[in-house]
């Protein structure tokens, strides 16, 4: 499989941010690679291509997980940031 440059996954996962640090995949990608494990998926099937970005291995990874990769990184940065939201608001409130 190809691999997919980090600015590519940006534009994916954030589509309305003119700007967004580039460690934001690396994090977005390291919490993807835990829940894999989570549910007994070897997280070795995502691969770092360095400097450049990611790529999924099908062989170490269940078709399955690997075809939503893009949709399940949008759904963390979206949870992420309503959590968030809820914690500032629960501070200030």
């Amino acid at each position: 499989m190809l691999p997919l440059a980090r600015d590519q996954l940006i534009r994916y996962a954030w589509p309305d941010k003119d700007v967004v640090d580039p460690s934001s995949v690396n994090l977005v990608v390291s919490r993807l690679r835990r829940k894999l494990e989570l549910h007994m998926f070897d997280a070795r099937g995502l691969e770092t291509v360095s400097r450049f970005g990611y790529q999924i291995s099908t062989s170490q990874l269940p078709k399955a997980a690997a075809f939503p990769f893009l949709d399940r990184m949008r759904k963390m940065r979206k949870r992420d940031a309503s959590d968030s939201g809820a914690c500032a608001h629960a501070m200030h409130g």
